[in-house]
């Protein structure tokens, strides 16, 4: 079930929820923060870049965040930002399953009040499975 946040409007994108999860992130755990990265897969570009791109290692299904941050028995995270409608692609699916059998705690976040609830458990290692 979807928690009403006072931070973002009712029905919020995933861009609205990545970005206030970052700015969150970035004031509560700066830290954390600066080894945290999103990778701009999803990005709008010409055919020629795209080339260019995959030929220097861009992947579909990469998700929103890459945390490099040890914590809770994990090597580090992976975030996937969706909005309550959003679906997982199979690219998606795989990098995740693939993220996880590597040691990678993974999550993906549908509300901003979840985000940042996970998010400070894993950083504080009092993280317990939903």
């Amino acid at each position: 079930m979807m928690v009403m946040s006072p931070l973002l409007p009712p029905n919020p994108t995933e861009r609205q929820i990545t970005e206030c999860w970052w700015m969150w992130l970035q004031y509560k755990y700066p830290d954390v923060a600066r080894g945290t990265f999103h990778p701009p897969n999803e990005a709008k570009r010409s055919p020629q870049t795209c080339r260019i791109l995959k030929r220097s290692g861009m992947t579909k299904g990469v998700p929103d965040f890459i945390m490099l941050w040890p914590s809770a028995g994990y090597h580090g995270a992976v975030f996937e930002f969706k909005s309550a409608k959003g679906k997982l692609t199979p690219e998606q699916e795989a990098f995740l399953t693939h993220a996880k059998s590597c040691g990678y705690y993974v999550n993906i976040f549908r509300d901003i009040d979840r985000a940042m609830d996970i998010t400070s458990r894993y950083i504080n290692d009092t993280l317990d499975e939903y």
